[in-house]
């Protein structure tokens, strides 16, 4: 959810203000609340101050515990202080509400504080934005290629010792082989044509005198791909 909110003119300090934002959370049936985000401070030194938008993820905003919430019944509340620059901040009031009376119902949003007086904050835009996870990239089609970098600096030590990353002994691997494999064999899953353009950097190629900042592993610049896992570890 995306808020831009707007405090009424002549309302609020000059020395600054700014709000929380806190999701509903469950302890037995207590209505306890714990913030989640905090907006920037604003002086509000001309008319058409506001605070920037604040995006505010629903899945924060949603207890663990509650998997098949309505997401337009979920509640949170607002914080709104009062800045102090020797940081002792003040609380001046609250405001409660749902994610639908949010979007749809309010306008102006009345702060009530603890003896009773009250703040208002224009409601300037407020809207659920649908943000795509990796997965509905990958349903709706989406190309993507594996490419892998390997370090040869002088850092990793002479391949030939063992203490190097590079040494490989009895078992025919070392650290650098493990982690290609175990995080390769995964993100293959999603490689288009499963064809990986594999570089080295920090070594001397054969036949050259300096030290290569960018070679194709298979020898080959120009057709630096290998197929698959075994392609890659080999």
């Amino acid at each position: 959810m995306e808020m831009t909110l707007k405090a009424e003119d002549g309302n609020f300090s000059v020395n600054g203000s700014y709000f929380y934002v806190l999701a509903k959370k469950d302890s037995d049936h207590k209505r306890v609340f714990s913030p989640i985000m905090r907006s920037e401070v604003i002086s509000f030194k001309e008319s058409d101050d506001c605070w920037r938008t604040v995006s505010v993820p629903i899945s924060s905003l949603v207890s663990a515990n509650n998997v098949n919430v309505d997401v337009n019944a979920v509640e949170f509340q607002l914080q709104l202080y009062r800045h102090s620059r020797n940081g002792s901040h003040k609380l001046l009031a609250t405001f409660e509400s749902t994610v639908l009376n949010m979007l749809e119902k309010v306008d102006m949003i009345c702060f009530r504080g603890s003896d009773e007086e009250e703040y208002f904050v224009h409601k300037l835009r407020a809207s659920l934005i649908t943000i795509p996870s990796f997965l509905d990239y990958i349903n709706a089609g989406l190309n993507m290629n594996l490419i892998i970098g390997v370090d040869f600096t002088a850092s990793n030590e002479d391949p030939e010792l063992v203490s190097s990353l590079h040494y490989i002994g009895e078992k025919k691997s070392n650290q650098y082989l493990s982690a290609i494999y175990e995080v390769g064999k995964i993100l293959l899953n999603f490689d288009t044509d499963k064809e990986v353009p594999l570089f080295g950097f920090g070594a001397i190629w054969p036949q050259q005198k300096e030290v290569s900042h960018c070679f194709a592993m298979n020898g080959n610049f120009f057709r630096p791909e290998v197929t698959g896992i075994d392609g890659i570890t080999d």
